[in-house]
Order: structure tokens, then sequence, then C-alpha cells
């Protein structure tokens, strides 16, 4: 985390893996300079999916990305075949997101996102959801399913507030 030291702006600057409660590789893929010089959609939805305790505005972040990108292989589409086939091997990272697309599903059909595209985002978010359930599961991800939820399948990130005293 970095600051400008004038204005108090935070910057986050990640290298090779985005981890909180899951690992989210930012490599590859992640950045398609050609396409488009910024973290790929497919990530950027990924950091706040991969949340365990996701806030509203985790979610309403979502939100903003299912109202804005259709779901495709384009450079300004969410690549949900993309996406569906890196949870293909992550057990726990699939369990989080797709619980987390539950959610966004269900307040987006009881009217609880802001703005007037909560239609929209509920259908780009179970068709999205469709794609990660179709996606053939690698034998990790099927050996850990059996285990289920009685095991973690998460990490606790540390607190946002305790890493940035120490960068000061």
């Amino acid at each position: 985390m970095f600051t400008d030291g004038a204005s108090d702006r935070v910057v986050d600057v990640f290298l090779g893996d985005f981890v909180m409660c899951h690992r989210v590789p930012l490599d590859g893929p992640a950045f398609a300079w050609k396409e488009h010089p910024s973290l790929d959609l497919v990530e950027l939805t990924l950091t706040k999916l991969q949340i365990v305790e996701s806030n509203p505005k985790d979610l309403n972040d979502v939100a903003g990305l299912l109202a804005v990108h259709e779901l495709g292989d384009g450079p300004e589409q969410l690549d949900a075949g993309r996406l569906a086939r890196s949870l293909a091997s992550d057990w726990g990272l699939w369990r989080t997101v797709t619980a987390n697309l539950d959610r966004l599903a269900s307040a987006a059909s009881e009217g609880q996102l802001p703005g007037g595209a909560g239609r929209t985002v509920g259908e780009r978010a179970a068709e999205l959801r469709g794609w990660i359930d179709r996606a053939g599961k690698s034998m990790r991800w099927r050996a850990r399913a059996k285990v289920g939820e009685r095991v973690s399948w998460y990490d606790t990130p540390e607190e946002p507030e305790s890493a940035w005293a120490q960068v000061r």
C-alpha cells in the first residue's frame, strides 16, 4: 500500500498474486497489454468474489461490473469461460465465488441493488453461475469437494489498517 503523502490517496500494488481469502494469480491472461492496459475483468471480478465475508460494497462492485460488461471473450467483456476454468481446479475458490454469485443474484431479484440494473445483473450472475457449473472439474477439485466445508477452505486476511500502519 502506497500513498502520495500530499492527499492521502492510497494505491495498492500487487505483484504475482492477489491474496486475501484465496489466491488469484495475476499473471498470463490477467494482463493482456495489447488489448487493454489494465487488469482483466476476470481477475478484477475474482478479487471481489473471493472474499468470504463480503460486504455490500464488494457485491455492489461486482454488480457494477456485471451491469456494464456483457459475458463474452472480447476485450470489454467478462470471459465467463476463462473464469469458470480458473475455478475448476480450486474447490475453495469455487465455493466462495459461487456463494457470492448466489448472494448477488438473490439481491438483484429482491431489488436490493442500487441503480436500475438489477435485472441485468441477476441475469448475468445466473449465466456466469451456469458457466461455472458446466465447467469440467479437476481430480483435485473433486477430491477437495468430498471434504467440503468440514475443513476450512479459505484464509482470513489481515486487516488492511494494520498493514497500512506498518507501511507508513
